[in-house]
């Protein structure tokens, strides 16, 4: 639900970034970082409402203790207006513009030095961004990551279909200017799609994970996996987790769209047993490459749809688990997973959200279908500062 940004209460501040207005990447920059917090705190206790069932619970809201420079990844597009060629954000509005960015105050300064030089070496090739309206063009997108754990970064560049040449050059370049970047890999694609997921994928130089430490649990990650955009904030969530979760040492858990197998991980070491459901082949092979680096025995990672797993012998016949960690895409749970938490009712249910309003759709839902859950916390992690969004976790406990 978006809001305008002229209806969300609190002082106004000078904006800090100079492509303020015309990036469409923070829409709320100009507010008081804790009239940002508030704004959100009060939108989730409103949302929240919508299950009156529950009755209300406090809602508590836990910020950055800095709200610059906190992103770990940061994913730029490549535009070109006449000759020039642009790498960027998206203009605020536009599907067809990019703003051509010299520096995120999002993002740790080394990925705008990179930024910097993957334009000088995308413009010597003289080949052109690609064209969202006539699919045409070479440059697609620039993904970089940060690593908080060890200072290295990882480049993925995205291009349309055509030589390897070109690509060999700009991470020739990029490596040789910044020794901090640990690999640069190249990812092709035509789908006409506006998403920087490619069709293949190759590491043309350096290591193949990147090294990444949250809390007591080390991770490694390929281009393609997906971690919380702020350490800082994921160590405080999966902390509120384990907090919550009142594990003793014997308990069966399991961790739902477990992705790279954080949450499932930070829990092992509390609990009997944790499974992880993952639906993407390479974040299961990562998971599991994970645990093993972690060194905890007593958790696995399968790979399937939640709703296709939960309904088979293995899981329909072996015991019911004591906690349930479920930290879906935007969409939601939906209605098959709703219908067979129903079934499993666990003695505590953890729901971690990045959209509110599929958040309180699915609760609502579960509510109507088991009448056995009361509502125990509600947290609010600010994880996207200077923007509308936000992470939300919920407790539930079976009555």
């Amino acid at each position: 639900m978006k809001v305008a940004v002229e209806e969300i209460p609190g002082a106004r501040v000078e904006a800090r970034c100079q492509h303020f207005g015309a990036c469409g990447g923070c829409s709320i920059q100009d507010i008081a970082y804790d009239a940002q917090l508030e704004w959100k705190r009060q939108r989730l206790m409103t949302l929240m409402e919508r299950v009156p069932a529950f009755g209300q619970v406090p809602v508590a809201i836990v910020g950055l203790t800095e709200p610059w420079r906190y992103r770990n990844k940061m994913e730029f597009t490549f535009g070109q207006e006449g000759d020039e060629l642009h790498v960027g954000l998206h203009r605020r509005g536009s599907f067809w513009k990019i703003v051509d960015i010299q520096d995120c105050l999002l993002i740790h300064p080394a990925v705008s030095q990179v930024l910097q030089t993957v334009r000088a070496a995308a413009t010597q090739s003289r080949l052109p961004a690609y064209n969202p309206k006539t699919h045409v063009g070479f440059w697609r997108y620039l993904v970089v990551r940060c690593s908080r754990a060890t200072g290295q970064l990882m480049v993925f560049c995205i291009t349309n279909r055509g030589e390897r040449l070109p690509v060999d050059r700009l991470a020739s370049a990029v490596t040789k200017a910044h020794p901090e970047v640990a690999s640069f890999w190249w990812g092709v694609t035509s789908r006409v799609a506006d998403v920087a997921v490619p069709e293949s994928l190759t590491c043309l130089l350096g290591e193949e994970t990147l090294e990444e430490q949250i809390g007591h649990v080390q991770i490694r990650i390929h281009p393609l996996n997906f971690i919380q955009p702020s350490v800082e904030q994921a160590e405080r969530i999966y902390e509120g987790i384990a907090a919550a979760a009142g594990l003793s040492g014997w308990q069966m858990v399991y961790d739902l769209y477990c992705g790279v197998g954080a949450i499932g991980m930070y829990l092992a070491r509390r609990a009997g047993r944790v499974i992880g459901i993952e639906s993407e082949q390479n974040n299961v092979d990562l998971a599991m490459r994970n645990v093993q680096l972690n060194r905890l025995d007593n958790m696995i990672v399968v790979a399937g749809k939640v709703e296709v797993l939960l309904t088979t012998p293995a899981f329909r016949d072996a015991p019911s688990p004591d906690l349930i960690v479920v930290d879906p895409p935007r969409a939601g749970v939906g209605k098959a997973v709703i219908g067979l938490l129903a079934r499993l009712l666990p003695r505590r249910l953890i729901y971690v959200s990045c959209n509110p309003e599929s958040l309180v759709q699915d609760l609502g839902a579960l509510y109507i279908r088991t009448r056995a859950y009361r509502l125990t916390r509600v947290t609010a992690y600010d994880m996207f500062a200077h923007t509308q969004h936000m992470e939300a976790m919920v407790v539930l406990d079976r009555a």
